[in-house]
């Protein structure tokens, strides 16, 4: 699955509990991630990101951006496919735990720090419930 076919599978199990706006320019600011939702009035961003048996990449812009954006109050997340061994792990993050992820190139440690770990498959109601409750 790459990072495209991941917002789509996005768009199709929650696109309709939402505004959903995919980002993609350079045209926009440094750093932004890759989605920008509203559901039940809260707003925020989401990155998302795509890997193999490894860590995904995170550009420093876009750590500054999270880290920028948390201290204004922002609700940013990361989310992450990872195939880990040829099981599909899904990973969480809160925007503030962004830059703790990003001091590690270990797998396990972004398992560990993640909100949420899903196997095989998200739990979209979950995923809901935490994008609109900070």
């Amino acid at each position: 699955m790459s990072e495209n076919k991941f917002w789509d599978s996005i768009k199709q199990h929650i696109g309709g509990r939402g505004h959903f706006s995919r980002v993609e320019s350079h045209e926009t600011s440094s750093g932004i991630p890759d989605v920008d939702f509203c559901i039940d009035g809260v707003e925020g961003h989401i990155e998302l990101k795509y890997s193999v048996n490894k860590v995904p990449k995170i550009r420093p812009s876009q750590g500054r951006w999270f880290r920028y954006r948390v201290m204004r109050g922002g609700n940013p997340w990361l989310l992450c496919h990872i195939v880990i061994n040829g099981e599909n792990r899904y990973l969480l993050f809160e925007g503030r735990d962004v830059t703790r992820i990003l001091e590690t190139n270990e797998l396990a440690d972004w398992i560990t720090f993640s909100r949420m770990d899903w196997k095989d498959k998200i739990e979209w109601k979950m995923l809901i419930m935490l994008l609109t409750s900070s």
